[in-house]
C-alpha cells in the first residue's frame, strides 16, 4: 500500500511515487516536495513551520582522507575474523603509520572549514 496518496494534478505521471524506500535498481525513492505540501491539507492539518535541508557539517575531505588510510593500515589490527594476532612489529607499524598520517588528516580538516 503506498503510504502517500497523489493528489490529481501535483505531481506529473513521470514521476511516480513508489511505496518501498529502496529498489533493486539502487536508487532511493525521493517524495516529491509537492506531495509533502499537500497530503496535510487533504488530511485537515495545518502546516506551522516548514524547513529544508540545513548545510552539512563540512566533514567529506577529512572523511575521504581517512578511509584510504584506515584501509592501508587495517592489517595492524586485531580483528575477530584473522586466525591470529598481528604481531607485535605489525601493530607497531601501524601506529607509527597512522601517527605520521595526522598532518595528512589536519589538512584535509583545513579545507573542509575552508570550502564549508
Amino acid at each position: 500500500m503506498n503510504p502517500i496518496r497523489q493528489s490529481p494534478g501535483i505531481v506529473p505521471a513521470s514521476s511516480p511515487v513508489r511505496s518501498a524506500p529502496n529498489h533493486s535498481d539502487g536508487n532511493a525513492t525521493i517524495v516529491p516536495i509537492a506531495n509533502l505540501r499537500a497530503e496535510p491539507s487533504a488530511l485537515g492539518l495545518t502546516v506551522v513551520s516548514k524547513q529544508r535541508a540545513e548545510r552539512h557539517n563540512g566533514q567529506d575531505v577529512v572523511t575521504a582522507a581517512v578511509l584510504p588510510i584506515n584501509a592501508a593500515l587495517i592489517g595492524g589490527e586485531d580483528l575477530a575474523w584473522r586466525p591470529a594476532p598481528p604481531s607485535r612489529a605489525r601493530a607497531l607499524l601501524r601506529t607509527i603509520a597512522f601517527n605520521a598520517s595526522v598532518p595528512v588528516l589536519a589538512l584535509a580538516y583545513l579545507v573542509d572549514r575552508t570550502i564549508s
